[in-house]
């Protein structure tokens, strides 16, 4: 069982518990516009979907338990942090405030989070049956993005050891994808999103840029071969750039070039005089 499911089976109670006690989660994405994709009532201004569940739950009562962490450090009148459950949270918080309820909601109530990487996992797993309803490319690359936050604060803080994983590793590894998946997502979606930020701009396509375009696309194809030890490859006619996060990696890096250099001394100069 993964850490995320142990924390949700074990140790922890079911209870019923007040709607207002309930605060959001900022971490959980998926209720993100663009991953939650809501279709709006033209006369109302309310979400079909979310009203449709409100009637449910009014009349056949409420099917799953919302799962949620005490946590009363947070100054908003709150005594809960939502990790599953977002709508049935908010279509019992909608049948409360028309009086359609006595606003209590069944909850399973696990143990706090450690950090916010454990926080982010439990998301996700209690978010499994959302993924099968909706999954695409688009949320998976959240999901990403996500776990990529994640290890960048856990190695400003010390929390991951220099040299002995790199992020794209980190990030599969935490979604149980491959680290081939995790680039071509970028790819994908890193490149939408600079198109729609220059849409409004004419194309060029001058033989200068379409060569400039050819040497991206070889670079990327480098990348993906190389994805183990690099982050990012710069290609031109004269340069190839690679660009990698640890001396480890660095390693690696010539391994995969059957480049023999022994990278231990610049390793200790580093150590003693920076």
């Amino acid at each position: 069982m993964s850490m995320a499911g142990t924390m949700m089976n074990s140790g922890n109670r079911k209870t019923k518990i007040r709607v207002t006690d309930i605060r959001e989660n900022p971490l959980n994405f998926y209720e993100k516009e663009d991953i939650y994709k809501r279709t709006i009532d033209k006369e109302t201004g309310q979400d079909i979907e979310l009203v449709s569940l409100a009637e449910g739950i009014k009349e056949n009562g409420q099917m799953h338990n919302v799962v949620v962490y005490e946590d009363a450090t947070i100054n908003d009148g709150k005594k809960y942090t939502l990790i599953s459950g977002a709508r049935r949270y908010k279509a019992t918080l909608m049948n409360y405030e028309k009086g359609d309820c006595n606003g209590e909601i069944d909850a399973l109530i696990i143990a706090k989070p450690s950090n916010p990487y454990e926080e982010q996992m439990l998301i996700i797993e209690g978010n499994k049956q959302r993924r099968r309803e909706f999954q695409s490319k688009q949320t998976a690359y959240q999901e990403v993005l996500a776990m990529e936050q994640i290890f960048d604060e856990y190695k400003k803080s010390g929390m991951i050891p220099k040299g002995q994983v790199n992020k794209r590793k980190f990030v599969a590894a935490s979604l149980g994808i491959s680290e081939g998946t995790v680039e071509n997502l970028h790819h994908q979606f890193d490149k939408t999103e600079i198109d729609e930020h220059h849409k409004k701009k004419p194309r060029k396509t001058n033989k200068a840029s379409k060569k400039k375009e050819k040497y991206n696309e070889l670079a990327d194809e480098i990348q993906a071969e190389v994805a183990f030890a690099c982050d990012k490859v710069k290609l031109n006619e004269k340069e190839l750039i690679f660009a990698y996060e640890s001396l480890e990696d660095l390693k690696h890096l010539l391994d995969a070039f059957s480049i023999n250099v022994d990278v231990e001394e610049l390793e200790e100069w580093l150590k003693q005089n920076l």
